[in-house]
């Protein structure tokens, strides 16, 4: 029993070492650290990107001619937004992301956030593996004024076929004119499905044959629930 005892110990020690709590080294999350319902990372593929316009100068957009960095309002804790004035009803302002790769076996979501005294419109746009745009398969989505508030803007993403890489395009319209500010921009896979279909009694929707899930048993000091 000691013995038991000091293996315990021992572990416990070693898993405190590993993730910071004694004399190990400490870990720091980074902005993609945020995880779904069923515990999976939640990256966001515009990390590196610079989503959420904290770097100056805007790195990483291409801007139209009255978009500019902005510390006049920002979302959530940051501390810079991206700001479009819009003074024309025959054009739009616009920022476009460099792009980035996806899988087409997955689907994605797309958010940003939105504060706007004009209509603001969140487009993804996919390219082909040759880089040529795939105007057909574009997806947009468009938010009324916020009247002063922080709104999201989300759109559920099946890709293409032939797609293999994807961009954000944050706009206003060009019938009206007004501001939009536009702050922590995301792409992210949709939680994926830890259920194996072909797992017996996968969901445990089954019978149990006494304390156990029928197809299920307990290893070690497992205890079912």
């Amino acid at each position: 029993m000691k013995e038991f005892f000091k293996r315990i110990t021992a572990l416990s020690l070693f898993a405190a070492m590993i993730f910071g709590l004694v004399g190990g080294i400490p870990i720091t999350k980074t902005s993609a650290a945020n995880t779904d319902l069923n515990g999976n990372e939640i990256i966001n593929l515009l990390d590196g990107k610079n989503p959420s316009f904290e770097e100056v100068s805007v790195p990483n957009w291409t801007i139209s001619d009255h978009v500019s960095q902005t510390e006049e309002d920002a979302y959530a804790g940051g501390t810079w937004s991206l700001k479009l004035t819009d003074e024309n009803t025959k054009t739009s302002q616009w920022a476009l992301s460099e792009s980035v790769s996806i899988d087409a076996s997955k689907n994605y979501t797309a958010t940003v956030q939105v504060k706007n005294s004009t209509k603001a419109v969140m487009t993804v746009l996919f390219y082909d593996a040759d880089g040529a745009e795939m105007t057909d398969k574009a997806i947009a989505v468009e938010a009324a004024a916020s009247n002063g508030e922080w709104q999201e803007m989300k759109a559920q993403l099946t890709i293409p076929a032939g797609a293999s890489k994807l961009a954000m395009k944050l706009s206003t319209t060009d019938a009206e004119t007004g501001i939009a500010f536009f702050d922590a921009v995301a792409v992210y896979a949709e939680a994926v499905e830890l259920v194996d279909p072909d797992l017996i009694n996968g969901d445990f929707e089954g019978a149990w044959s006494g304390m156990l899930p029928s197809g299920w048993s307990t290893v070690g000091f497992g205890m079912p629930i």
